[in-house]
């Protein structure tokens, strides 16, 4: 057998050799293979106008970058495309016609304001807007007599009424009658710092006054922070210093008849009538360390603090200023009604209250004026209302015959 070279079998695949079923699959293998090329190609290259993403076969989405120009994709793989973006100018909207510019007459800049500096906050104790126009359209307790506040009859007395009952004021009378005002004694204040400051400018023009006895001797004994919470203790520091301005001018304990007391509770917080009753149960402790402390203490003249509408803290604002003049008038009244009672007498002295500029029936009003900056202590023009409102009380009242000494 002759050896001949062996050849790698390579079947022929054309057309012409193949049977007609085969050729018919190749054919319309051909066909869709070619509509799915076509197909996938208009789909790669679809552009979405409004969102610049593009569809591609599978589901995906790749967002265009090329910034509105055009571009072509290329398939890398099942996961990768090649995005090729075409030379050009982004699109731009075309710009509105310009007129010519003028170049000695250029257009007018636009104008950047400065920077402005932060807000700051107004300093402590400085008003509001508007605030030297605050009412509290409360009624004062002499205005409003027999009428009531939150189911609590005004007046300053029982009843209504701005006088008291003449058996109470008799007795009163009896009181005063026993202060010998041909020797020297003394009219001592007692309070806090608005007391202090309204006493100081009536010791002033009280002093200078012909109408006053020669042989009384007025002194401040009101200090600053002391409200009727502080001095309702018999032990606080206060005493000490009320007794230290009687030594100084060599005077006793024993010469003090006449006190005018005005005190008030510092940031109070209890809703009416808590409030009233408890400045009230602090001023009766204050008025038994009085009783205890000055033996020939005669009379106590109270008043209740003035307009606290305009102040901008919580010191004592309204409504607790106004509310305070119930606690005058009911530690009165309890007084008055209790027969074991053995203490000085307890009057009204001025009832100093008003609504802002709203006017009293005697006219009196209060202006911011009035105040200094924290619009609760008084301004010297405060206190010189408050002094002027003292001196007229302890000269026209008929218990206050000591005081000029008709």
């Amino acid at each position: 057998m002759n050896k001949q070279t062996s050849k790698r079998f390579k079947p022929d695949i054309s057309l012409e050799r193949k049977p007609f079923y085969l050729r018919s699959q190749m054919i319309w293998i051909g066909l869709v293979t070619g509509v799915i090329i076509t197909a996938v190609f208009v789909m790669v290259t679809a552009v979405r106008a409004q969102t610049n993403t593009v569809q591609l076969s599978g589901g995906e989405s790749v967002d265009v970058l090329c910034e509105g120009r055009g571009f072509q994709i290329e398939r890398v793989s099942r996961r990768e495309i090649n995005l090729i973006c075409q030379a050009g100018s982004q699109t731009q909207p075309t710009p509105t016609a310009q007129p010519p510019v003028d170049p000695t007459n250029p257009p007018p800049q636009p104008t950047v304001p400065p920077p402005q500096p932060p807000p700051t906050a107004p300093a402590p104790g400085t008003p509001v807007a508007n605030v030297c126009q605050t009412v509290t359209g409360l009624m004062p307790l002499n205005d409003l007599g027999s009428d009531s506040y939150q189911g609590f009859q005004g007046g300053l007395y029982p009843g209504g009424t701005n006088a008291a009952p003449a058996d109470y004021l008799n007795r009163a009378m009896q009181a005063v009658n026993n202060i010998n005002t041909n020797e020297p004694f003394v009219l001592l204040s007692i309070g806090m710092s608005n007391t202090m400051r309204e006493f100081e400018t009536f010791q002033q023009v009280a002093d200078a006054d012909t109408r006053k006895n020669p042989n009384l001797i007025i002194i401040n004994g009101a200090q600053t922070s002391q409200d009727s919470a502080t001095i309702s203790d018999p032990n606080a520091d206060y005493w000490a210093g009320v007794d230290s301005k009687l030594t100084q001018i060599r005077l006793t304990p024993d010469d003090v008849r006449v006190v005018w007391l005005k005190e008030a509770h510092a940031r109070p917080d209890l809703p009416f009538p808590q409030d009233a009753q408890q400045l009230q149960a602090e001023t009766a402790a204050i008025i038994d360390i009085l009783n205890t402390r000055y033996p020939n203490l005669e009379i106590i003249y109270l008043s209740s603090r003035i307009y606290a509408g305009y102040a901008t803290n919580d010191l004592n604002p309204e409504p607790y200023a106004y509310q305070g003049g119930f606690a005058v008038k009911w530690l009165i009244e309890e007084k008055m009604s209790d027969p074991q009672y053995t203490g000085p007498a307890l009057l009204w002295g001025p009832y100093m209250w008003a609504d802002g500029l709203t006017p009293r029936s005697d006219g009196l009003t209060w202006a911011c004026d009035d105040f200094k900056n924290d619009m609760t202590h008084p301004s010297e023009l405060g206190k010189a209302k408050v002094a002027n409102l003292l001196l007229d009380f302890f000269t026209t009242d008929e218990t206050a015959v000591w005081f000029t000494n008709k």
